[in-house]
């Protein structure tokens, strides 16, 4: 079932001014590199995470601007992840003015035959592009600074007559402490509270009588068995995000409320990087894994709402989760939003008979499937993994935004893999077998409470 408002994600990246400045760097180097002219600017070629982009000199603060389409191509293309972007901070801009921006870490930069990697930079919210460090900026961090071939320059007067530009890597100086990029070295490997679930079988999809009105792409129930696996005991935090990633792209702030406004792809990189923290293999659950443990397991009591058949104590959604009860028969937007309706704490509803929490309501959940809304005619019985292309990926459990019905455990949803959503999060999983002895029993014993 589509959830009414459904539209397609606004690129939230407008016009972005990045100044660079680099990490310390132990060795001094130097590279001579032509000067180009375009439009009476001068710059010289550097390449950002391999992408050929203008080096512009004569602004005073040496940056890199791109524009909001030229930034949805390095998205799309891989140039750039949205985990390059960090949290927001104050900058200095170049008239003196202070602005907040998001710190931008390029992964590569080359400027001639200097690579610099892990180079951080800012990201302007203004459609200005106003320029966030000068080249001053530069030298007194002892990274980077310029050169112009031994020629004087006078920045805001007469276009200079130099061909080309000096780039000299320092060595840092004693008293500039090391920029903070620390998600991965910094901070301990965090722990994800996961639930184990004994494997079995159950009726997967829509069956009147236990859930209501059926969609027809909840049809028709079938007998699937799924294995033994571990599922996430909550939604992932923003907390547990922004460990992994350095960054909070939630439009709800708090710690302990899911992350939001992440797309699938987003949640592979998060996946990917926690995995190689901790030494484990966490994954999104399978559509039948997600709904094997939503509705109990081998513990189920068939129950139309994961935890029990009364949406308000076990789910937030369109109805309970802003300052009043509103009804759905008058759902809009419009009273959503003036009635604050929101994400909430996870855990603040409900277990399931697992113990499992907010599988229902608070935030949809992306699956590891494809979605295709006939797949229950043809899907094997025995741990099924979705079609094998699409266009779209599965997501599951309602969310805030979204009625109760929304809500059941039968029901199914999708979207793209780089759509976000500010009603759209996750939770993980892991195979059983993706964990050592030890490690199961330390689990088992810790959270199959």
């Amino acid at each position: 079932m589509i959830a009414p408002g459904k539209t397609p994600p606004v690129l939230w990246l407008t016009l972005c001014a990045l100044a660079i400045c680099a990490w310390p760097f132990a060795l001094r180097a130097q590279t001579t590199v032509p000067m180009a002219t375009s439009g009476g600017v001068n710059y010289i070629a550097c390449k950002v995470n391999g992408l050929p982009l203008p080096f512009i000199i004569d602004t005073g603060a040496s940056d890199v601007t791109i524009s909001s389409n030229q930034a949805q191509l390095m998205l799309q293309n891989g140039y750039l992840n949205k985990s390059d972007f960090l949290g927001e901070q104050s900058y200095q801009i170049a008239n003196g003015e202070t602005m907040k921006g998001k710190t931008l870490i390029f992964r590569q930069l080359e400027i001639g035959d200097i690579v610099l990697h892990n180079v951080w930079g800012s990201v302007s919210y203004s459609s200005k592009a106003p320029l966030l460090l000068g080249q001053s900026a530069l030298r007194q961090l002892g990274s980077v600074s310029f050169n112009y071939a031994g020629k004087t320059v006078t920045f805001g007067g007469k276009p200079s007559t130099y061909t080309s530009v000096v780039v000299v890597k320092a060595a840092p100086p004693r008293a500039v402490s090391q920029p903070v990029h620390t998600a991965l070295r910094a901070l301990s490997r965090p722990e994800i509270a996961m639930i184990f679930v004994k494997g079995g079988s159950f009726t997967m999809g829509c069956m009147p009588e236990r859930d209501g009105k059926c969609d027809d792409d909840e049809k028709p129930a079938h007998q699937v068995t799924v294995s033994d696996f571990y599922i996430g005991k909550y939604e992932v935090t923003q907390a547990e995000w922004q460990a992994v990633m350095g960054n909070n792209p939630s439009y709800f702030q708090g710690d302990n409320r899911p992350v939001e406004q992440v797309s699938w792809n987003d949640v592979q990189e998060f996946i990917s990087r926690l995995n190689t923290m901790t030494r484990k293999n966490y994954r999104l659950p399978t559509e039948a894994e997600w709904e094997y443990a939503a509705r109990g397991g081998a513990e189920s009591r068939e129950y139309r709402y994961s935890g029990g058949n009364n949406a308000d104590a076990v789910a937030w959604s369109y109805e309970n989760s802003g300052v009043r009860n509103l009804h759905d028969n008058a759902w809009s937007q419009d009273a959503a939003d003036q009635n604050s309706n929101q994400t909430h704490p996870v855990g603040t509803k409900a277990a399931n008979e697992l113990g499992i929490h907010d599988m229902g309501g608070n935030v949809w959940e992306w699956c590891q499937d494809y979605y295709a809304g006939n797949y229950y005619q043809t899907n094997p019985a025995s741990d099924p993994p979705g079609p094998d292309r699409g266009v779209y990926r599965a997501i599951r459990g309602g969310g805030w935004l979204g009625s109760a019905g929304i809500c059941r455990s039968a029901n199914r949803d999708y979207w793209r893999e780089l759509d976000e959503r500010r009603d759209l999060g996750f939770r993980l999983a892991l195979h059983r077998d993706a964990i050592d002895g030890a490690a199961n029993r330390q689990l088992e014993g810790k959270f199959d409470e």
